[in-house]
């Protein structure tokens, strides 16, 4: 299940205060219909979202980016966690690297 938004929802940045509400009944209903072992969670860099809410990264600021991303999956993986701590959960960082390659960088929390 893809939730636009879905790491951002689960923190203190997301867009409306019903967001985190909807993001975890949307993943319970998921978890509950397809006996759902694992949770991925994946944020991205120049995420819109996250220019809605004000944050935003400039072209040189990948490392800021990177560990901003690394600080709300976090955040976001706690919130999971609390709701099913039985499932495996899994947070990933989708980015541009330096050779100019999309890749999904595992994020160890």
């Amino acid at each position: 299940v893809a939730l636009p938004g879905g790491a951002q929802n689960l923190t203190q940045f997301q867009l409306a205060e019903h967001y985190a509400e909807s993001t975890l009944g949307a993943l319970g209903v998921a978890i509950d219909l397809h006996h759902v072992g694992a949770v991925v969670i994946l944020s991205h860099q120049n995420c819109g979202a996250l220019k809605a809410v004000g944050k935003i990264f400039a072209e040189g600021e990948r490392e800021l980016e990177t560990n901003f991303h690394r600080r709300m999956l976090a955040e976001a993986s706690d919130v999971v966690k609390t709701e099913w701590q039985d499932k495996k959960i899994e947070p990933g960082y989708l980015h541009i690297n330096e050779s100019n390659e999309v890749v999904i960088e595992k994020m160890s929390i």
